[in-house]
């Protein structure tokens, strides 16, 4: 499975084509209902690698019970954190003139990474 995983391209942003999904995966088998054999492999993949994240998430959940940290107020805070550094992304790539779609991954990253020091 390691090398099957190295193989995945990086997500980036999502495709606005309904025949990739997440991860690269067909989200519409081709042909008239019959998938391809790359389009089962990916799906076995997919599902072998969805499987994987779920005892990700299930240990994560466990560890925060055992240090005495409620996983879903933990969760709900860094919602909230995110969505607040988002903003000042958004506030800023405008006060430049810019729109979320045109800006950089550096230029991003800077606002980011402002929107960190400023908490």
């Amino acid at each position: 499975m390691q090398r099957e995983v190295e193989r995945i391209p990086s997500p980036g942003p999502r495709p606005s084509t309904p025949t990739a999904g997440a991860l690269g995966t067909p989200s519409q088998p081709s042909g008239a209902g019959r998938l391809t054999s790359e389009e089962l492999v990916s799906q076995e993949l997919h599902a072998r690698l969805q499987d994987e994240v779920g005892d990700l998430l299930f240990t994560v959940v466990n560890l925060a019970r055992y240090l005495a940290v409620d996983p879903e107020r933990a969760l709900r805070h860094t919602n909230r954190k995110f969505r607040r550094r988002f903003g000042q992304v958004e506030r800023g790539l405008r006060e430049r003139g810019k729109a979320l779609g045109e800006a950089t991954l550096e230029e991003m990253e800077r606002h980011w990474q402002e929107s960190k020091g400023s908490e």
